[in-house]
């Protein structure tokens, strides 16, 4: 548990937020989710006409929110399967009721991812997924993949595997006719990878983690920090990349400008969990969990 820091920017206000003890964060298009002590979600959305039903977010342990739809967002239940927030998916989708039952359908899953599809990873390796748009298909690629052990979802139309031994696959546009040309082929052969994120709206900028802590960028500069090795590691938005060092202070990969002000306060403490998002025509907003226990920010709940 921990007290909620938010960059100056963020455009929520969290005036019921304030006695409430928060254990976990995730961010994305438009909404923010949140998890308490007592097993209850919370979130904070523009529009209301596409809140979940959070009364039903019942023994929830992981969340995923769309980076690119808003709202749309993913729950991991302790049982293994998953459930969704039904009305961005009515709104924005044009195949609801296959979205919905393919969802339901997963079982044993440990991990959960969200962007222009929904992803699932099982405790096998195998990756699930369903995409919200019937027009094209991306990531049937992802159905082969084995061995996987973390999943990154890009922004849209990029999907990033882990295996145990480090490798790294991706499916998607944004991955094999991007700005890299075929990522697969870049990445083929690279082994200890931990951890990635994307940046810049095509995933022009891949950022790795590797397990014996190096950083690598592919399309840009890498930070030069010691990362964290517990999770979470990394959080990100298309215009700004955020890790975590082996103290626990935040440090920010800015994709097109300079670290704003409204960040600059996050840097201050030691956090356990945080998120980025952003609302649309707007600069991407940073929201931490601390334990830091004197010198709250102004904006510390």
């Amino acid at each position: 548990m921990g007290k909620l820091i938010v960059s100056d920017n963020i455009p929520f206000s969290f005036a019921d937020w304030k006695r409430e003890e928060i254990t976990r964060i995730w961010g994305g298009c438009e909404c923010i989710m949140a998890l308490t002590a007592d097993g209850r979600v919370l979130q904070k959305i523009t529009d209301a006409d596409l809140a979940a039903r959070t009364q039903s977010w019942t023994r929830i342990r992981e969340i995923a929110v769309s980076t690119c739809i808003p709202g749309v967002c993913i729950g991991l239940v302790q049982d293994g399967t998953c459930l969704i927030a039904k009305r961005p998916v009515r709104k924005f989708s044009d195949r609801f009721e296959q979205v919905n039952n393919a969802v339901k359908s997963w079982h044993d899953i440990r991990q959960v991812a969200a962007s222009d599809a929904l992803f699932a990873l099982d405790s096998q390796g195998k990756v699930h997924y369903v995409n919200l748009s019937a027009g094209y298909d991306d990531y049937r690629a992802v159905s082969q993949w084995e061995k996987v052990v973390r999943l990154v979802a890009g922004s849209q139309n990029a999907v990033f595997g882990i295996t145990g031994d480090g490798r790294v696959l991706c499916a998607g546009s944004n991955c094999l006719h991007g700005p890299h040309g075929n990522l697969q082929e870049t990445l083929q052969g690279m082994t200890g990878v931990k951890d990635l994120y994307a940046t810049g709206s095509e995933c022009e900028k891949i950022t790795l983690i590797f397990s014996d802590g190096r950083i690598a960028a592919i399309g840009g500069d890498a930070m030069d920090i010691t990362p964290c090795s517990t999770f979470p590691i990394t959080a990100s938005h298309p215009l700004v990349g955020v890790l975590r060092d082996d103290q626990g202070y935040l440090h920010f990969d800015m994709y097109t400008s300079p670290v704003p002000k409204a960040f600059r306060k996050l840097e201050k403490y030691p956090v356990t969990d945080f998120a980025a998002g952003f609302c649309q025509c707007a600069d991407p907003f940073v929201l931490a969990l601390t334990d830091n226990p004197t010198g709250f920010l102004s904006r510390l709940l």
